[in-house]
């Protein structure tokens, strides 16, 4: 069985439809928003809150600009406190 995750380094809107692209695939992607401004970094999160709630995925935020969005057959486990 071949296991994978994307990378998307995003910094534009039209980067969040590959995000959802590649959860459709059951493929597990990190995004980093850091390239983006506040405004476009905010439109990403809200497409792909929407994509991921009718695919029922799941969002971590990692950081303030760093996510793995999640296909529904994806655990993510997190260990020790979260700081931001």
């Amino acid at each position: 069985m071949e296991s994978e995750i994307v990378i998307i380094y995003a910094a534009e809107y039209n980067d969040s439809i590959k995000v959802v692209d590649y959860i459709q695939k059951n493929i597990p992607v990190f995004v980093n928003l850091e390239s983006c401004d506040d405004k476009a970094a905010i439109r990403i999160r809200v497409f792909i809150s929407g994509a991921i709630c009718a695919l029922n995925g799941g969002m971590e935020e990692i950081t303030q600009n760093c996510l793995i969005i999640h296909p529904e057959s994806i655990e993510v486990k997190r260990y020790g406190q979260k700081s931001l």
